[in-house]
């Protein structure tokens, strides 16, 4: 296009100037022939030149307007391809367009759903640092009762062991009383022995009394109490009167 463009440009000037020269000529011949003929053939020599020019100048328009249907062809398949490329580019800009809105809708709901979700996270983010303070304060107070619990239980240890060793006194204290026990058992037992012992000399005294008297009856009664106030010792050593007779 700017190649045909410029020939058409030349053309032009070319014409332009092969005029301009004409008229130069035409002035300078009007003041310098000296004889008609003269001028005749300057003339004629000048028609040559121009027509030598003007036969270029159409060759040249000839050639312009041949290169200006080829350009024009050409711009017109140009034209087309450019037409059905803007008409391909329009449909992609209305598929994309309506895709970009289908986009938008999209991103809208999203955003929306992500604003619902966020904020129901937001809210158990709440709730949950919440029950985490309330899980560490349970803790906490687990691990005070926790305490508790074990001075308790060492209390309670303490106290146990102390109970254990009042209880081996007390089995201790236990096992003496028994010996004891036993001891005045047998004690009780002697001592009605002895009692038997001493009914038994009672009788015999109280039938001797009966039979006539040999000896002296002072005698008699001061060696029977004698005998029946005699002090027995127990296994643990202490001296006990059984009974009086």
């Amino acid at each position: 296009h700017v190649k045909n463009s410029g020939v058409y440009i030349n053309v032009g000037h070319e014409y332009i100037a092969t005029e301009q020269r004409m008229m130069n000529d035409s002035e300078e011949g009007l003041s310098s022939f000296s004889s008609v003929d003269e001028e005749l053939e300057y003339w004629k020599r000048k028609s040559l030149e121009y027509c030598e020019s003007l036969q270029e100048a159409r060759a040249e328009f000839d050639e312009y307007q041949e290169s200006s249907r080829e350009l024009e062809a050409e711009l017109e398949a140009q034209l087309e391809q450019a037409e059905r490329r803007n008409n391909d580019l329009e449909t992609t800009f209305q598929r994309l367009q309506e895709e970009n809105d289908s986009l938008r809708s999209k991103l809208d709901s999203q955003q929306n759903e992500a604003y619902v979700m966020i904020s129901r996270l937001e809210e158990e983010n709440v709730e949950f640092a919440s029950t985490k303070e309330h899980l560490w304060k349970y803790v906490r107070e687990l691990e005070q009762k926790n305490d508790d619990l074990e001075r308790g239980k060492r209390v309670t240890m303490s106290s146990l062991e102390d109970f254990e060793q009042k209880l081996n006194q007390a089995f201790e204290r236990n096992a003496i009383l028994e010996n004891e026990l036993d001891e005045k058992e047998q004690l009780q037992v002697m001592c009605q022995r002895l009692k038997d012992e001493v009914r038994d000399l009672r009788q015999d005294m109280n039938t001797q009394t009966r039979k006539p008297k040999t000896g002296s009856p002072d005698t008699v009664r001061t060696e029977v109490p004698s005998q029946a106030l005699t002090r027995h010792a127990t296994p643990s050593g202490r001296p006990t009167v059984c009974c009086n007779l």
